[in-house]
């Protein structure tokens, strides 16, 4: 028979086999995870707020993940996504408005539209939405036309309420864009 301490020995050493062995496998499934995630795109979101973040540092702005993250000065002239709306275009690529609002507070905010495919994006600067200019409510997509439905500001109008209500259809393939007022 065993005595009793080679039983103790014994179960301490498949004990610590054990340990090892999940330890490899828990190591090959990180590594499987780490290098396979690439092969998965970011969301639409996240691409386009990459886009955004470095098309407005051109302008010395850029995009705050979130409101916490803003810096404590109030002379900045950074943004923070407050809302997204998507459609998408085809298989491969989807419109994308995203809404934001200054890190340092004030009227101004901002809405822009950016086109995204893959892991990338193509900001789009010529949409013409955005504070007092067009506000978007809906987006939609028809064919090689994405459509922008919101309201308008007239030379009148309080920054508050924008006037004439319509639709913005952005042609994708002519890069052009007209607005058709609602009747």
């Amino acid at each position: 028979m065993f005595a009793k301490h080679e039983i103790y020995n014994t179960l301490l050493y498949v004990n610590f086999c054990m340990r090892v062995i999940m330890r490899v496998i828990l190591s090959l499934i990180s590594v499987f995870f780490i290098v396979n995630s690439s092969a998965y795109p970011a969301s639409n979101t996240n691409i386009a707020n990459k886009v955004l973040d470095q098309s407005l540092r051109k302008g010395g702005g850029g995009i705050v993940p979130a409101q916490r993250k803003c810096p404590r000065n109030t002379d900045n002239m950074l943004e923070v996504p407050v809302q997204t709306k998507v459609a998408k275009i085809d298989s491969k690529r989807s419109a994308v408005v995203v809404y934001t609002e200054l890190c340092n507070g004030g009227n101004r905010s901002g809405e822009y539209l950016i086109i995204t495919e893959g892991n990338s994006g193509q900001f789009i600067s010529d949409a013409e939405i955005g504070d007092l200019n067009f506000t978007v409510d809906k987006i939609a997509v028809n064919g090689n036309l994405i459509l922008l439905t919101g309201s308008k500001w007239q030379k009148e109008d309080a920054h508050c309420c924008p006037s004439l209500d319509g639709i913005i259809e952005y042609n994708l393939d002519t890069k052009k864009q007209r607005f058709i007022p609602k009747k």
